[in-house]
């Protein structure tokens, strides 16, 4: 029986086996650059050790209140906490630095007065499509859950001398390849987890092991796109109500209001179950709303999405 999660899952196979793709951080940073221009990317060990070098980067203390989404997870609470101090709630919101999650890919926020850095962790873009949906200086991928890789974060930046020096701060952490096995390793033993969770925000440039399985990835690119686009479209009429539809970047999951009947169906194959979402709301307010995430990335098959579709459509 399959099992399936709101993100692609790495392999260990898929990691390590890439060696006709071998190369190096900057040639992947000069690919992503021409795909997206509209900034200049850093490559960096993960979505957390990105926000951990923006923090370092704009020399922010403990003293430095950074504002954080609703039901932000632990390795984005840990990543600006190493430095400075989280803040959650309506203060959020008045936070001089802020952390926008676009949840899933669905942009959330634009135009927004504070400065802030645009979470888009799991937004599968159209090549060219125009970044920093907020308006920020900054935005982080996540590309294991992007493409499913074993690491690799992009930290793009609005300014390219920002993007220098935040090249050079990450190389000052020397090599990220101990954490990167530590994290391999640990889908075999899983106590070994807990030490890579504690030293990522820490690690620095990636091994040619790593850059190699991330370059072979990018080159699907085009592939991930379409099969996102043939799933997004089979679901798409189901999202929850007062979505907008997106038109330049693609979802991880289609947010389908809560239906006890749905979530018996597929709780055997999806055992992330229910989850909450942010919806802004046209006057800028927020609110909470439970939903079942049904993931539409590559590591999804399409008949058990089209046994969904049809499920949903009978039930009106």
């Amino acid at each position: 029986m399959n099992k399936y999660f709101i993100w692609p899952e790495s392999t260990f196979v898929k990691a390590i086996f890439n060696w006709p793709f071998i190369t190096s951080s900057t040639k992947i940073e000069s690919d992503l650059h021409k795909m997206f221009p509209s900034g200049y990317p850093v490559l960096c060990s993960s979505g957390r050790s990105s926000i951990y070098l923006i923090m370092r980067h704009l020399k922010k203390t403990r003293s430095d209140f950074v504002g954080v989404f609703p039901y932000a997870s632990h390795c984005v609470i840990d990543a600006i906490s190493r430095l400075t101090t989280p803040c959650f709630g309506i203060e959020s919101k008045n936070c001089d630095l802020r952390v926008i999650y676009h949840q899933w890919g669905y942009v959330q926020e634009t135009k927004i007065e504070n400065s802030s850095i645009d979470d888009c962790v799991d937004s599968l873009y159209k090549k060219g499509r125009k970044l920093f949906p907020s308006g920020s200086k900054y935005e982080i991928w996540s590309l294991p859950k992007i493409l499913g890789t074993s690491s690799g974060g992009i930290l793009w930046c609005k300014n390219k001398l920002d993007a220098e020096k935040l090249k050079v701060l990450r190389d000052k952490n020397g090599s990220s390849f101990f954490q990167w096995i530590l994290r391999l390793i640990s889908k075999k033993k899983s106590f070994l987890y807990n030490y890579w969770n504690g030293g990522e925000c820490h690690a620095g440039k990636l091994s040619l092991l790593q850059t190699s399985e991330i370059h072979s990835s990018l080159k699907k690119w085009d592939e991930i796109l379409t099969d996102r686009l043939i799933k997004f479209n089979l679901l798409w009429k189901f999202a929850v109500d007062g979505l907008k539809k997106p038109t330049d970047r693609f979802p991880c999951i289609i947010p389908i209001k809560f239906n006890k009947s749905l979530f018996e169906l597929i709780k055997s194959d999806f055992p992330s179950g229910t989850r909450m979402m942010e919806k802004i709301e046209t006057d800028n307010s927020s609110k909470m709303v439970k939903v079942i995430p049904i993931p539409i990335h590559q590591g999804i098959d399409l008949e058990w999405l089209k046994k969904i579709n049809r499920f949903l459509t009978k039930i009106g």
